[in-house]
């Protein structure tokens, strides 16, 4: 599992992916592994035989991606195939009201 499973297209947020059981031993380290969205690499900081985060990578448009976790030859280590989601940023152009009363209850609108 991933989680969060989305990111602004700018990335730079890090993802938890549980259930990748790593071998580790003595000469294991973070670098042996890495992380891939698609083909884009990014370095996986292992946190337990279970566990490794990923930062993520910025991409150039809104789209889904595959996120895997590998060795640094390339050999694949996460099982199944988990998706992890790019958005665009979401500008609000107004709310209306833009106030309303202490006890709530009022419909507000938002333009986006």
């Amino acid at each position: 599992s991933i989680s969060p499973s989305s990111s602004l297209i700018t990335g730079g947020i890090n993802v938890t992916v549980r259930g990748v059981s790593l071998t580790r031993n003595q000469s294991t380290t973070c670098e042996q592994y890495l992380c891939l969205f698609d083909s884009v690499a990014s370095n996986a900081f292992v946190v337990s035989d279970n566990e490794v985060i990923c930062q993520v990578p910025p991409v150039d448009a809104e789209k889904n991606v595959s996120l895997s976790v590998v060795s640094n030859e390339f050999r694949a280590i996460s099982k199944g195939v988990n998706t992890f989601r790019y958005f665009l940023p979401i500008f609000i152009k107004s709310v209306y009201p833009n106030r309303g009363s202490a006890s709530g209850g009022e419909i507000v609108v938002v333009n986006v």
